[in-house]
């Protein structure tokens, strides 16, 4: 379980980074500061994430990993559905 979160993460910086490859060769505005924002507040919640995941045994992350995607789903839909009613 500890790699799977690991890859996953790992292809959500490759996701990010093409996003950003691809604003960049079309010319588009790019807020530096925001960037930078995002890359501190990644390699804090990395630290964090690191330092969690090593207290957990395979099953609590699994379950720690399952609620939070829940949460997400959640308040995707949350702050969705109101545009699609």
């Amino acid at each position: 379980m500890h790699r799977a979160v690991g890859t996953s993460l790992f292809v959500i910086v490759l996701n990010g980074l093409a996003g950003f490859v691809s604003y960049e060769l079309q010319g588009r505005a790019i807020d530096l500061v925001v960037v930078v924002l995002f890359v501190l507040g990644g390699l804090i919640g990395d630290a964090i994430g690191v330092r969690t995941a090593k207290s957990l045994s395979c099953r609590e992350l699994g379950q720690v990993f399952a609620a939070v995607v829940i949460l997400v789903a959640l308040y995707l839909m949350w702050t969705n559905l109101p545009k699609v009613i």
